[in-house]
């Protein structure tokens, strides 16, 4: 008995603990089921607000510049060389490192008491030659004299024999006398042959004379031309570059003694890109002569220097592209601009008409630009980019007059809501760098539905107004103020 009693409890126990156990499930199911089907109460996302510096689109008439850098070079260098060999016995005090040196100035001259006695043999030579040419044409006179006599005599003989050999044949002479006729007359035509020979060979003395007589000429020009390159002169102004002779000095023929540089024709070469050169260049593909300046740095301050461009290079830079451009400089100062300084150099472009200069900051690589809509929301645009200088851009086709996000972010995105800072407000102090705002609310679809229905169910609102806040709404975002205004109307108040 005592077991079944105890057994009875323990069952009795067990089924009272999975009685409670299964309250408590229930109630916790119902509990859990309530939660999950009570509706949510809708939070509404706000839409954040950016400021925004903005400007506004202007049209300009600029004249863009090209900037690069170049060296100065003169277009007129003359390295100086002696032309003969010798001793200097003269050096100009102007023939040193930078003396300046004026047109025609005698810069140095070597001894000349060699030149002068081969100038002077020459000379002789040439009196000798004249004097034996003068005689060869006497003698040649004189041989065509005695030809001419022969030839008379041969003449005579001639008929002398004719009227002799008639009267032999009539019976009047001898034979003898007859062959004392042809004697006579075969050595009159001796005599004639001879003295031809002795005028051809006067002649042809008188033709290696001739020769003779042009070479002493040539001796003394190129005697006197050695004795004129023993003095050197200046063909130009300009300034003594690498000068390294001194009086008594010994110089070797063609050697190097210095560099003329002429400082009238100092120029300034640079490179310009492939796009920069199609700027300088007409629609005809001729070299504009655009206005330069170039500027070079001396100690705390700048030197400009104007000109124009001249020409170009013939062949493309070694190591790049492009061309390299020779601009003519305007100088007033020799002392302001030497050879082989570096300068900054300014190529001013033809103006361009309608075009707009906006900050590089502004406007992407591919040339989109943020605007501001009436609304306050950025829309995008594309302009076409015709320029990029430093900091500024300068474009073509954006909108005129209207407004343009200076500053690009990561951050901005068409159809953003922005807070235009414009600099009347930068100046009163009223913009603020950031604005974070609760004035749009997104909709979800349940809610879109209901202001759209009850829209459609008001008669009385105008059309105009109807339209514009079903395309708002329908576009699910909608401000605040206009969403508490309708909620009040949904309820009848």
């Amino acid at each position: 008995m005592r077991f079944l009693l105890r057994s009875f409890i323990g069952l009795l126990i067990f089924s009272l603990t999975l009685g409670v156990l299964c309250f408590a499930g229930f109630y916790l199911f119902d509990a859990i089921k309530t939660r999950t089907e009570k509706p949510e109460k809708k939070r509404y996302q706000r839409e954040r607000i950016f400021a925004v510096n903005v400007a506004k689109v202007e049209l300009e008439v600029i004249a863009p510049k090209i900037f690069s850098y170049g060296e100065a070079v003169s277009k007129r260098t003359l390295e100086i060389r002696s032309m003969e060999a010798g001793r200097l016995d003269y050096v100009s005090d102007k023939f040193v490192e930078g003396g300046f040196i004026t047109e025609g100035q005698v810069l140095f001259r070597l001894n000349q008491k060699d030149f002068i006695n081969v100038l002077e043999v020459a000379e002789i030579d040439l009196e000798d030659t004249k004097a034996q040419l003068e005689e060869a044409r006497s003698q040649l006179d004189l041989a065509v004299r005695d030809f001419e006599v022969a030839r008379t005599q041969l003449i005579l003989r001639k008929n002398s024999l004719d009227r002799q050999q008639k009267l032999a044949t009539s019976g009047l002479t001898t034979s003898s006398t007859v062959e004392n006729s042809e004697l006579a007359y075969s050595s009159s035509e001796q005599q004639v042959i001879n003295k031809q020979n002795l005028v051809e060979k006067s002649k042809i003395n008188i033709g290696k004379l001739e020769i003779q007589l042009k070479r002493r000429l040539i001796a003394i020009e190129k005697a006197e031309r050695n004795l004129k390159e023993t003095e050197y002169i200046a063909p130009y102004a300009g300034i003594m570059s690498a000068a390294k002779i001194s009086p008594g000095s010994l110089v070797s023929k063609n050697e190097r003694l210095g560099v003329l540089i002429d400082h009238d024709a100092i120029e300034v070469r640079f490179n310009l890109s492939a796009k920069e050169f199609a700027r300088v260049i007409n629609n005809k593909g001729e070299l504009q002569a655009l206005e330069t300046i170039a500027s070079l740095e001396v100690a705390d301050s700048m030197l400009r220097f104007k000109g124009r461009i001249e020409r170009v290079s013939p062949e493309i830079p070694q190591g790049g592209s492009g061309r390299q451009v020779f601009a003519s400089m305007q100088l007033k100062d020799y002392n302001s601009l030497r050879p082989g300084d570096f300068l900054l150099v300014e190529v001013e472009e033809p103006e361009l008409k309608n075009i707009s200069v906006l900050p590089a900051s502004a406007v992407t690589i591919d040339g989109k630009l943020f605007i501001i809509s009436n609304e306050d929301r950025l829309e995008e645009v594309s302009v076409n980019i015709l320029r990029r200088q430093g900091e500024k851009v300068i474009v073509s086709g954006a909108p005129l007059g209207a407004e343009y996000v200076m500053q690009r972010s990561p951050q901005l995105g068409a159809g953003l809501k922005v807070k235009p800072l414009r600099s009347s407000d930068l100046k009163n102090g009223k913009a603020s760098k950031s604005i974070d705002a609760d004035t749009i609310v997104d909709l979800d679809q349940k809610k879109k539905s209901e202001l759209l229905d009850f829209l459609e169910s008001m008669d009385r609102m105008p059309e105009n107004v109807k339209d514009r806040l079903i395309k708002e709404i329908s576009s699910g975002k909608v401000s605040s103020k206009t969403l508490r205004r309708l909620e009040k109307r949904m309820k009848g108040n």
